[in-house]
């Protein structure tokens, strides 16, 4: 089962000097007792007597406050700096629901996660984990675009090595200061997407149709890099991204190919699909998941979750299960702030 968390910070945010003020007093509460995976799970270890749990949890790790607050305010933009502690927070709760051992420790810390060389955030399982010896085995996946938070995470240890990537993209609509239209600003793109990828991208004869089609490719293709652990490492155009039997659904109305969103708007639960990515002469099988995101009631991006590789026999066969809840800011705050 692939759990799935998204916040909507919209309400979070306020405006001018007492937003601003507010938030770093919320930051600044929060992160007042963190601490880094490694040193948490070293704790655990020792099984200090229960006082000592208790002092070491209220203190945390003396270096840590500052340089995630620091990491947290860097942001110039107000809404940029939720983002950035909503996501801080969904990931530490993402090491608390893998280490339940913990929830009987006294442990509400604020967790830090170690990154891999690629910058991909990941659970380590012993105090001296490496992404060489478990980089994946606690799989879970953060994105995230104002104003959506959300996480991706499999609900047991990873012994098939199963990939899970998350992208929220958000549909923002052209810059016409900018840009002459969608064609003008597609080009910045091209590099990205392959012949096939583009022309499907191309394949509307308005703007809008345009745009979201380019959001909804550019989402899989970052989903899939995600989940490989590599991100924007992972050159765009050397792979290919294509839905099986989706991507062969013709209008005859319109005389093209039906757009990804056409489908996936009408399902606000979200709609599955079975899909392969193309690299050189190699494919691999992966099930997609789109699900749209909703601001008063209508719909402003949407979430695309990769998960696989799986075996091509397989690939007519039943999907991922997963289970979606939302959040808020205030529900991931208290989470880190319960006592026993």
């Amino acid at each position: 089962v692939v759990e799935l968390t998204f916040v909507n910070l919209t309400s979070a945010v306020g405006d001018g000097r007492a937003a601003e003020q507010d938030f770093s007093n919320t930051a600044r509460r929060t992160l007042s007792c963190c601490a880094s995976a490694q040193s948490v799970l070293k704790r655990q270890e020792k099984k200090p007597s229960r006082f000592q749990k208790r002092k070491e949890t209220m203190s945390g790790d003396d270096t840590f406050p500052a340089k995630l607050m620091n990491d947290t305010m860097k942001y110039v933009k107000l809404n940029d700096r939720y983002t950035a502690l909503c996501s801080l927070l969904l990931k530490s709760r993402v090491f608390h629901q893998s280490h339940l051992q913990l929830e009987n420790e006294n442990v509400p810390l604020v967790v830090d996660l170690p990154r891999t060389k690629h910058g991909k955030p990941f659970i380590p399982k012993t105090p001296f984990a490496t992404e060489e010896t478990e980089p994946n085995l606690y799989p879970f996946s953060i994105s995230h675009q104002f104003p959506f938070c959300g996480v991706a995470r499999l609900d047991t240890e990873n012994s098939n090595n199963l990939h899970l990537g998350l992208d929220i993209v958000m549909f923002e609509p052209l810059r016409t200061d900018l840009y002459k239209g969608a064609t003008d600003f597609l080009l910045v793109f091209r590099d990205s997407f392959t012949e096939w990828e583009w022309e499907r991208i191309h394949a509307y004869p308005d703007d809008d149709n345009m745009l979201t089609e380019f959001y909804l490719r550019w989402s899989m293709k970052e989903s899939y890099s995600k989940a490989l652990g590599l991100g924007l490492h992972l050159e765009f155009s050397a792979f290919e991204t294509q839905l099986n039997i989706a991507d062969d659904e013709f209008d005859c109305d319109s005389g093209s190919y039906l757009s990804i969103w056409s489908r996936v708007s009408k399902r606000r639960e979200g709609i599955h699909y079975h899909g392969r990515v193309i690299q050189q002469t190699e494919e691999s099988y992966w099930d997609f998941l789109f699900l749209p995101l909703f601001c008063e009631n209508e719909a402003t991006g949407c979430a695309c979750v990769c998960f696989g590789p799986i075996d091509k026999k397989n690939i007519d066969s039943s999907f991922f299960k997963e289970e979606i809840s939302w959040s808020s800011l205030d529900d991931l705050i208290q989470f880190h702030a319960r006592e026993e």
